[in-house]
């Protein structure tokens, strides 16, 4: 049985998915400035309102761990980094190379640093889950409307095939390792091989499938010139507005 794709679009009837566009593209980049500015305290905080959503929109933690998997590696690699190249007073202990030593100011800095790409990721995960492309695409032509220079249909598209082939990278990453298993080729000792026997294939699928999706577009004559898609606000985005200020003044003066 396929498995749901925590980054694909899913139907909704709660809040979040009822929501005006719009105040999800400025609620969402009003909490990622905030999140850049967040201390322990502001993180939990937020973090523990994003479990919220998650559980609004359906989201279950496990499923979103599993399929962020590698998301996690990428992080516990940040840490270690942060760990090392911080300098601090108080070191805890030092590697067999001299001068590569971990101090408690590098762990809290990288604790930080890694619990903020987290929140983000949550972020986007919600925001990839809850909005068509087709109505990403609107809202990113209504904001860049007002900007002279700018070809907002154009941006628009392309902020749209961008959500759409998010996805799609997984499920080919998630095609590619089932293919794998099945030859038991992921019994390969070696990680170099194994990145490269997994990366090398998803790469081509993916650049397979957008130059498919371009020939698509262009035998069936797609133009930017396309009536616009009406909003239709739900009447909550006053509150989702209010939480998202709030949060950003906060976490800037404290």
């Amino acid at each position: 049985m396929a498995q749901l794709n925590p980054l694909l679009y899913r139907f909704g009837t709660s809040v979040l998915f009822n929501l005006d566009v719009r105040c999800k593209v400025a609620s969402v980049c009003l909490m990622s400035i905030a999140v850049a500015q967040a201390d322990f305290t502001a993180l939990a905080f937020i973090t523990s309102l994003l479990f919220i959503f998650l559980h609004i929109s359906g989201l279950t933690l496990s499923e979103l761990a599993h399929d962020l998997r590698y998301f996690f590696v990428f992080l516990g690699v940040i840490f270690i980094v942060r760990s090392i190249v911080t300098p601090g007073t108080s070191n805890l202990f030092t590697f067999f190379i001299p001068g590569i030593t971990v101090s408690m100011e590098g762990i809290i800095d990288g604790a930080k640093i890694c619990w903020r790409f987290m929140a983000v990721m949550i972020m986007g995960t919600l925001f990839s889950a809850t909005i068509r492309p087709s109505d990403l695409k609107g809202a990113v032509e209504w904001f860049l409307k007002p900007l002279p220079f700018i070809p907002e249909k154009r941006a628009g598209v392309m902020v749209s095939l961008f959500i759409r082939f998010l996805p799609l990278i997984l499920q080919k990453a998630g095609e590619v390792s089932d293919a794998r298993k099945a030859r038991c080729v992921h019994l390969q000792k070696s990680p170099f091989k194994r990145m490269a026997g997994v990366g090398i294939p998803v790469l081509e699928k993916i650049f397979r499938s957008a130059d498919t999706l371009a020939a698509a577009m262009e035998s069936r004559c797609y133009s930017d010139e396309r009536r616009e898609k009406p909003f239709h606000p739900s009447g909550n985005e006053p509150y989702f507005y209010t939480i998202s200020i709030v949060i950003l003044i906060i976490t800037v003066i404290y």
